[in-house]
This record gives C-alpha cells, sequence and structure tokens, in this order.
C-alpha cells in the first residue's frame, strides 16, 4: 500500500470497529488500510493512551504560534531594521537569553581619499610617522627614512649599541628605491 495520511479519527474509528466485533479482514477492506497500521494504532493507544504516536520533537515548547510567526514575518519585511531588533530583544527577553543578531543591513557608501601610514616605531613606541595620500613608493620610503620635512628618522638614529642604533625594514617594494 502507498504511504498517505490517515486522520486521527479515521484511526480511532478503526480501532473502535474492531472492539464492536468486526473481524481485522473487514475492518481494513472497509476503510482500505492494512492490518499492521491498524495493530500499530492498537499498539500506540494501549501505550499511550491515543492512536498517534507521542510526538518525537523534544525541547522547549514554541512561544508563538503559526497565526503570530506569519504577522512577523510580514512585519519583518515592512521595516526590517526597526522591527527585528525590537523581536530579537523581545524573545530573548522572554527566553532569559542573551540577543544576538548577524548584521544584515548593508548601506552603500562613497569611498574617499585612500592613505597610508608609515610608522618607525622602537621598544619605547613611535619615533616617526608619516601618512601620505595614496599607496607608498619606495621614494616616499626613502624622503621619511633620510629627510623627512616633519621629523627626519635617520637623525635620531645612534652609534651602536646605543639606544635605537638599529634600523629594520623587511622586504617590501617599498623599502627600495
Amino acid at each position: 500500500m502507498v504511504y498517505r495520511k490517515i486522520s486521527t479519527d479515521m484511526k480511532q474509528r478503526a480501532l473502535e470497529l474492531l472492539e464492536m466485533g468486526w473481524e481485522m479482514d473487514e475492518v481494513t477492506d472497509a476503510l482500505g488500510m492494512s492490518s499492521r497500521s491498524v495493530n500499530r494504532w492498537a499498539d500506540n493507544y494501549e501505550e499511550h493512551g491515543r492512536v498517534d504516536p507521542p510526538s518525537v520533537l523534544r525541547g522547549r515548547p514554541r512561544l508563538l504560534n503559526a497565526a503570530i510567526l506569519t504577522d512577523l514575518h510580514g512585519l519583518v519585511h515592512e521595516t526590517p531594521s526597526l522591527l527585528r531588533l525590537k523581536v530579537l530583544i523581545h524573545t530573548a527577553a522572554q527566553r532569559d537569553e542573551v540577543a544576538r543578531e548577524r548584521a544584515v543591513e548593508s548601506v552603500m557608501h562613497k569611498r574617499g581619499e585612500r592613505w597610508s601610514i608609515i610608522p618607525a616605531l622602537t621598544t619605547g613606541g613611535y619615533i616617526a610617522l608619516r601618512a601620505i595620500p595614496g599607496s607608498v613608493n619606495g621614494e616616499d620610503c626613502f624622503e621619511f627614512i633620510l629627510n623627512d620635512e616633519w621629523i627626519p628618522i635617520l637623525p635620531k638614529m645612534a652609534q651602536f649599541p646605543q639606544r635605537n642604533s638599529v634600523l629594520v625594514m623587511d622586504n617590501a617594494s617599498i623599502h627600495k628605491k
């Protein structure tokens, strides 16, 4: 027999017919059901007091029914930014949880001018810093080290083994002239 959904009242009616003295073959022929199904419903009724098995769903019962969820979905689509946050906070408060939500809105913005920053660091902090509009090239880096108009680095260097006696640069292309 092909799987099909059989209502609870039909299952109960099948068991009532058996109690009235009908034979299993008569019940299954009259209602178009298999004897295995009728036996399963009888077992469920004896074990759980109803023809349908208990729900396999576990966990906390839902706070919102289907009608409320449908209304909330409609409201969220109308005003997503304001209502989504209110619903999230309210639901979290009801469940005694922390409200968390991923960022879901994106706002287009105009990018401004790009700047690059070149720092000179020591164990004691910054000794020089330069902000350059656009990208840094080898000439910018060379100017920063040798003769920066504000704070040149080379004059701040000392002979070894004094403080600020070692200048370390990695192999970045901006360090080459």
